[in-house]
């Protein structure tokens, strides 16, 4: 797909790789964007540290 935008639209592939809060205009936006980052950012410490530590308790799936 990137090779397709490449040649035939790059003004789409530079609006497309325009990502971020400082990319963005609208101060709600850039929030969102920004605790998006957060939550991914946690999400790939914390699942680890879960799993190391324990902290969720998941039942095994028993087979029917």
């Amino acid at each position: 797909m990137p090779a397709y935008l490449v040649k035939y639209d790059p003004a789409l592939l530079k609006r497309r790789t325009e990502a971020g809060v400082s990319h963005e205009k609208q101060r709600t936006q850039k929030f969102i964007i920004f605790f998006l980052y957060v939550f991914f950012i946690a999400l790939a410490i914390l699942s680890p540290l879960d799993f190391r530590f324990g902290w969720s308790r998941v039942p095994w799936l028993q087979p029917k």
